[in-house]
Parts: C-alpha cells; sequence; structure tokens
C-alpha cells in the first residue's frame, strides 16, 4: 500500500507521515491520498480524516485505527480496481507462455514419431 499525505494541518500531516513512514511515497507514485479537508473530486483515491459525517477516520484516532480503516480502504476500493488492470495483460503473457510450449511439445512429439517410423523402415528393409 503506497500513500501520499496532503493534510493542510502540518501537526496531523506530520503524525501520519511518522505513523505511516514505510508506506509514504511521492504523490505521483501513490494508491491512496490521505486529507483532512474534502475534496471536491471525490475520487476513491482520497482517504477523508475528520469529523464531518463522510470520513472515512474520525478524530481522534490511534495508529491501529488509522492502518485498519486503510487496509479496509485499500481491500474495498484500490485493490479491485489493480487486479483489474493486472489481469488481463497478465492472461495473455500466459496464453502466449502455453502456446509456446504446446507447441514445443508438438514439434518433439512429431520428432520422436518420426525418428521411430524412419528406424522402423530401416530395420525392414
Amino acid at each position: 500500500m503506497k500513500i501520499a499525505v496532503a493534510c493542510e494541518s502540518l501537526s496531523l500531516q506530520k503524525a501520519l507521515e511518522l505513523f505511516l513512514a514505510h508506506h509514504v511515497v511521492p504523490l505521483k507514485k501513490c494508491d491512496i491520498v490521505i486529507v483532512d479537508t474534502m475534496p471536491k473530486n471525490k475520487n476513491i483515491r482520497y482517504f477523508f480524516i475528520g469529523n464531518e459525517e463522510n470520513a472515512h477516520l474520525h478524530k481522534p484516532f490511534s495508529k491501529a485505527q488509522l492502518i485498519l480503516a486503510l487496509q479496509k480502504h485499500y481491500k474495498r476500493y484500490i485493490a479491485p480496481r489493480k487486479e483489474q488492470r493486472n489481469t488481463q495483460p497478465s492472461l495473455t503473457i500466459l496464453e502466449q507462455k502455453i502456446e509456446a510450449l504446446t507447441k514445443e511439445y508438438q514439434n518433439n512429439l512429431l520428432h520422436i514419431i518420426r525418428e521411430h517410423y524412419e528406424t522402423d523402415k530401416k530395420a525392414t528393409n
């Protein structure tokens, strides 16, 4: 889980960066953006912390509550979309690998059959 923190409250910003030190990345590389003011664009990437009713996490909160809420948000919204994006290309690659192996197996099998009949033909002559 890659997280960016973009809070107006500097104290909340620093606390979140300390709590999530191993997960914090630049905004362009993140899966989730933690904010303390709800943006007008209600993108699923935003994780809103505040006292409003629509907040994903209400203040005050503990580190454990934060991490559990982020994991829940990630599993519910972010992970399924990542899987959708990753499934199609990997399926194509898998199909190509299976096709190549099948072709190789078929060629080997035909080679063995030809060798068998050629040695059989030589033995009868």
